[in-house]
């Protein structure tokens, strides 16, 4: 029952954010999201379970907050991500470049150690991991 709690918790978060795709402000949910997904493994809630909540997959583009989810829930469960606060920065500023139309193209494995070290203290070292100049 508490996994489906938060299996809606996710879904409650993301489809409002659909609709209205185009806002910037869409991805002001993707950190929540982040850190949802990250809990709900180390619960055990099975990737399967995760995405299971998600609206099905549309053909063609997909509105920016939703691919963020798939993707989010894709690197959970593949890679083992330490720093839980860096990783939820990454994400947000990777959906709010991509929305801006100026996310350079990022391979998550590839910046994984790095965003890992990134300080709590310092979300910028995790924006600029996702493509930001600051």
């Amino acid at each position: 029952m508490k996994y489906r709690a938060t299996l809606l918790l996710v879904v409650v978060l993301l489809i409002p954010t659909i609709g209205s795709a185009n806002d910037l402000g869409a991805c002001q949910k993707i950190f929540a999201l982040s850190q949802s997904a990250l809990s709900n493994k180390a619960k055990g809630v099975s990737k399967e379970k995760l995405v299971s909540a998600l609206p099905p997959k549309q053909s063609g583009n997909e509105p920016e907050p939703l691919r963020s989810m798939r993707e989010i829930v894709g690197e959970v469960y593949s890679y083992q991500i330490i720093n839980q606060f860096a990783y939820s920065v990454y994400r947000t500023e990777l959906c709010v470049l991509r929305e801006a139309g100026q996310a350079p193209s990022v391979e998550f494995e590839k910046i994984l150690s790095e965003l890992n070290s990134c300080s709590v203290e310092d979300p910028e070292c995790a924006m600029q991991l996702a493509g930001s100049k600051l």
